[in-house]
């Protein structure tokens, strides 16, 4: 379930967990990580630093058994963030809010994962993107799904995604030392 789900009363990530999984031949792992529920400070988004310290050791652990890391934005859009306020998370909805949020979340990230994180750590910047409405059909995140959207929301959406994606890549590329050749 990966850090995501250490909220849900799961079993905390150990790195006897990463021992296991290298031992059965795999070299490439996914930490999914859930940030809103972490932010601490609403009106600049900071990342509570006791749970960054928390992701980059689980980071480490993954990375000193030799496993190529991918570090998710994991699901921070959620059926009740029609209008993310502060640390809510993020919609595909274009608004100003949704994209302060990740820039300033991919800010943090990037700053704490510069440095010695060589081509091993990749990110996934927005895993299962969606657009939550206020008429319940929500659904899938797929956002392109024939039953949920019609054409002006499908570009809507994917205008949003574009925008959210270049603006993320640019920090990224931005923050320097390895982080301006990620994967």
């Amino acid at each position: 379930g990966g850090m995501a789900l250490e909220l849900d009363d799961n079993p905390l990530v150990t790195r006897a967990f990463f021992d296991a999984i290298k031992a059965k031949g795999f070299t490439s792992i996914r930490i999914c990580v859930t940030w809103f529920p972490h932010i601490i400070e609403k009106d600049t988004y900071k990342i509570d630093p006791v749970f960054m310290a928390r992701v980059k050791e689980v980071v480490d652990w993954a990375i000193s058994d030799g496993f190529y890391v991918l570090l998710n934005e994991h699901h921070s859009v959620h059926d009740y963030c029609v209008s993310p306020k502060y640390g809510d998370g993020y919609n595909l909805d274009g608004s100003q809010q949704s994209k302060a949020y990740l820039e300033a979340i991919y800010r943090q990230i990037c700053a704490a994962f510069n440095g010695s994180y060589d081509e091993r750590l990749i990110f996934e910047i927005l895993n299962e993107p969606r657009l939550i409405r206020n008429d319940g059909k929500n659904g899938s995140w797929d956002i392109w799904a024939e039953n949920l959207l019609n054409e002006a929301e499908k570009e809507s959406a994917t205008n949003a995604l574009t925008e959210y994606s270049k603006s993320i890549i640019k920090i990224i590329r931005e923050s320097g030392g390895n982080n301006a050749k990620r994967f």
